[in-house]
This record gives C-alpha cells, structure tokens and sequence, in this order.
C-alpha cells in the first residue's frame, strides 16, 4: 500500500516517554487523514484507509502494556485498533521533517503501520484543520 518512499528519518521513542509522546502527537495530528495496515510474516492487512486521526494512547492494564489508535470522522463511527505488547514505536518523518505516521511493532512480530494520506510539516496546516 505504501509503495517507494522518499528517504525517511525515523525518531524511535523511547518506551518512558511513550505515554507524553503519544499524547503529544495525538493532539498535534488530530483529525489527519490517516490508514492503518498491519504487517505479519504472513502478510499486510490494510486495515482503515483515509479516517480521521482521533488520537494513539498507550496503557498498562492488567500488567499489560497496550497502545490504542482510534479513528473516525464521529463519535458513533470511530473504530479503535490495539497493538498488543508493543516493543518499539517509531515516529515516521521524512529528511525534510514532514510527518508521514507511526510504526508500533509488537512482541508478535507484526508491525502495526499509521501513515497520513500526505506527509506533511504540521505547521504547513496553521488555520486549515481545526
């Protein structure tokens, strides 16, 4: 789905600071179009295409730690996917600093791959989204 990408440069988050960076993040890109695929050994799952960025959370239940990425363009219509056991997050940005998404990885093997439909420098959208 996601085809040649021009060079990148990553940002791994360290796992401390996970839960205020992905609260961060999630206030800085709500309401980003956004799809979501999953990559196992077995294959990619395309997941959700072009809905609106609710916001990523992280937490701890049960022992367990879980991060939740929610999307919808409304309340009733908003769809939460879970990566279990996550053991890395990258933040995903291109050489020129554009915001391209996530990568979360799991215990599992699969990665769990958030991108926005046009990476792009947050400050480019100042008085566009709301």
């Amino acid at each position: 789905m996601w085809g040649t990408e021009e060079q990148i440069d990553d940002v791994e988050v360290e796992p401390r600071k996970w839960m205020s960076f992905l609260d961060g993040f999630s206030r800085q890109h709500e309401g980003w179009l956004a799809s979501i695929e999953v990559s196992t050994p077995g294959g990619k799952l395309t997941e959700v295409v072009d809905r609106r960025l609710r916001g990523v959370s992280t937490d701890h239940a049960d022992g367990k730690r879980r991060v939740y990425i929610e999307v919808g363009d409304a309340p009733d219509e908003c769809l939460t996917h879970v990566v279990n056991t996550p053991t890395q997050i990258r933040f995903k940005r291109t050489r020129t600093g554009a915001h391209r998404g996530l990568d979360i990885v799991s215990a599992d093997g699969s990665t769990t791959h958030v991108r926005f439909r046009s990476a792009m420098l947050p400050e480019m959208l100042d008085g566009i989204a709301s």
